[in-house]
Parts: structure tokens; sequence; C-alpha cells
């Protein structure tokens, strides 16, 4: 049922169930009980439409954005210096130099402690209202890190970068690793 026909219909029903209950209690019109029963079930049900278009049209209302208000990530002057890698390995090391390749975190890895994570981002967002720098792999529901007060002027999607740091997950359920330190991968 659309917000529109919710609302028109429940109008126009309770309209008509007004008018008659009070042509009736006005002593106008006589109606028998079982009239008398049916213009109430319709005022109540009027009413039921009527509350059930408003609540959509409520939703519709919250989550419509207003155009203009998400901010546009631009690039920052950087607040720390890039530490940079010569030779990244391009599939998981031998177990004396561990590294873990993105796809490898899962939301079951909460709270361990990772070495090394490495992989190519698929979208790099600074975020300067919550002044945080988002490292996306994959999809945004797979897997990020996440950089506090540091912004990368010369980083670009498609970029290796390797990290480590402690899974955590978000309120989605989505692992992401908070970094202090990002290392460009060859």
């Amino acid at each position: 049922m659309s917000i529109f026909t919710a609302l028109c219909g429940g109008l126009v029903g309770f309209v008509i169930a007004a008018y008659f209950l009070l042509s009736h209690f006005s002593n106008r019109i006589r109606l028998s009980m079982r009239a008398g029963l049916y213009m109430w079930m319709l005022l109540f049900g009027s009413i039921f439409a009527m509350l059930i278009g408003f609540v959509d049209l409520a939703k519709l209302a919250i989550n419509t954005p207003l155009s203009g208000s998400e901010p546009t990530p631009t690039r920052a002057i950087p607040t720390r210096q890039i530490p940079t890698m010569t030779s990244v390995p391009t599939r998981p090391a031998s177990s004396g130099n561990e590294c873990t390749l993105w796809s490898k975190v899962t939301a079951s890895m909460n709270g361990e402690k990772l070495k090394c994570v490495y992989g190519n981002v698929t979208d790099y967002v600074e975020n300067l209202s919550l002044n945080a720098t988002y490292f996306y792999f994959g999809t945004r529901e797979q897997f990020f890190f996440v950089a506090s007060d540091i912004f990368f002027p010369d980083f670009e999607d498609g970029d290796c970068a390797q990290a480590s740091g402690v899974v955590q997950l978000n309120a989605y359920g989505t692992p992401y690793i908070k970094i202090d330190e990002l290392l460009i991968c060859d």
C-alpha cells in the first residue's frame, strides 16, 4: 500500500464513518446494530490506515538525505610521514615472517593481534569530519583499516597497504584494524 493510498483512503473512510456515526448519535438517521458496528470498524480501520501512512511518510523523510549534506572527501596534508617498504610478500609468507592477506581476516578473529595484514586497497576515503582515514579492501562489508588523525595525500585506490594491529568488529560485524602506522607495499 502506498503512502498516498493509505492517507487518502484513511481520510475518506474516516469522514464517511464520522458523518454516519454523528448523524446516528444526533438522531438524524437510525442505524441498525450491524450498520453501526460496520461504521465503528470503518472509523477505526481508517484511523489505522492513516497511522500506517504517517509512519511510512516519517520513515521516508528520515531516510532521505538532504542534498549536499554529505562531506566530500578531500586530500589533506599528512600529519605523519608514511614509512615505505621495498619488498612486500605477494602471497602469505613463511612461518618466520607471518603476513596475512586481507581476505583471510574474518569476524571470528575478533580480538586477535595480527603482526602483518596486507592487500590492495579498493577504496581510500578521508573523512575530515571524523578525522579518520579508511582503507577498504574488497567491498566495504568485508575488511578495512582505519587511521585516526593521519592522512595520506599520496595514497590512491589500487595501492598496496600493509599494517599490524588487533582485529575489531564494527557495529555491522565487519572486521577492521585501527592502525597507527601504514607501510606501502610493492
